[in-house]
This record gives C-alpha cells, structure tokens and sequence, in this order.
C-alpha cells in the first residue's frame, strides 16, 4: 500500500513537470497538439493524486500504525470523523489535500478556459503545472505521508487542539484556490473579456474560502 501511495505520487511529479515544460512550450509557439495533450497532462495528474489520496484514507480507516503518518496522527480509540480529518491533522496529509484541491481545481480550470478562448488556456496550464510540480516535489522528496515504520501497537492520536468540528472543516474550505486565470503570464490579445469571464469563475474559490476563515476564528 505505501508503495502504491509513493508510485502515485511519483506520477504525479511527472506528469505536473510535463503540464509545465510542454504547456509552456505550447504557448509559446502555438502548437495545438501539444497544447492538449499538456492540458490531458493535468487530468492524469488528479487520477493520480486521487490514487494516493485513497491509500491514505485508507491507512488512516485501517489503523495501519506501520504509516508513520497514521502513528503520529490517530489511536485506535479516535472517533472515525477525527481519524479522516487526520488525513490534514499533520504537514504532510495537508500537503496532499492540497494537491488534491490544486490538481481538482485545474481540471475545472482547463475546462472553463476552453470555453473563454485558446489564448486564456495557453497560459494556464502551465501556471497550473508549474504550482503543481512544486507540491508533488515536497510530497515527494521532503515530506511524503507515505513513510514507513515497525508498526506500534497504537498510535499517538490527534493534536486536541484539532479535535473540534470547526477544525474538521477549515483546512477543505481555506485550501480552495482562486484560480489560475489571475497569475497566468499571458497576453490579452484576444480579448480582455475572455479573461474576465475566466476570472469570474475565481469568485467561488474566495466563496469557498470565507467559511473556512470563519471557522478557525471560531475556534
């Protein structure tokens, strides 16, 4: 199960650099082809990255403690909304909720922008690689979730301070992004509404954000 969870995530990083270097590649020179097969590129990345969210999960429901992630994170006597909520309770889980959120919202990126022109999509599919590239090498050099250990016989539970239902919820709603159609380099020469229509669609990114900000101050 680690090894899926690190293999996933392995793929992840490639495909992300791909999205990047080609992506980037195509918006320079024009070249359709290798335009789609970039934004393709990013779809694969979110199968990937759903991939290693699974094998976490499912560490996490299982009470593997041989995941040093889990061990640190949850006990056996953990209620089952605290142990899901340990999957973001520590640094590492947190990083691969988001590049989940990341590589979620790119996908909705792509297709929005397909509908507001070539020229808007160009340019941010690379941005969005580029964000993504830089996740996938924490995850996978620096802080994988996926670390392994002899397994102890019960794990050393949640920081308190996260056990309350706000907590539960502030990290999936303040870790929704605003969209990459604002930091993309590209030019405006089709037209400046096509990125105002792009950019309109970040406004559910900050609608999402604004509960989340809210609970923690609720804490």
């Amino acid at each position: 199960m680690p090894e899926l969870g690190r293999a996933a995530l392995v793929v992840c990083l490639g495909l992300a650099l791909y999205a990047l270097l080609v992506g980037g590649y195509a918006a320079a020179t024009r070249k359709r082809r290798l335009a789609r097969s970039a934004q393709n590129a990013l779809f694969a990345a979110l199968a990937s990255t759903v991939v290693a969210t699974i094998v976490l999960l499912a560490a996490l429901l299982r009470h593997d403690f041989s995941f040093a992630y889990v061990a640190e994170h949850t006990s056996r006597r953990l209620p089952t909304p605290y142990t899901i909520s340990a999957f973001w309770g520590g640094q590492e889980g947190s990083l691969l909720l988001w590049l989940l959120v990341l590589c979620g919202y790119s996908v909705a990126a792509v297709l929005t922008a397909r509908r507001a022109g070539r020229e808007v999509l160009a340019w941010v599919v690379p941005t969005l690689g580029l964000v993504g590239t830089f996740f996938a090498l924490v995850l996978v050099f620096v802080a994988s979730p996926f670390a392994t250990q002899a397994a102890p016989a019960d794990g050393a539970g949640l920081n308190p301070s996260l056990q309350n239902p706000y907590m539960m919820i502030h990290p999936p709603l303040g870790s929704s992004p605003r969209g990459a159609g604002r930091s993309s380099p590209g030019r405006r020469s089709e037209s400046d509404s096509c990125w105002a229509r792009t950019g309109r669609t970040s406004r559910w990114g900050g609608a999402a954000t604004t509960p989340g900000i809210r609970s923690r101050t609720r804490r």
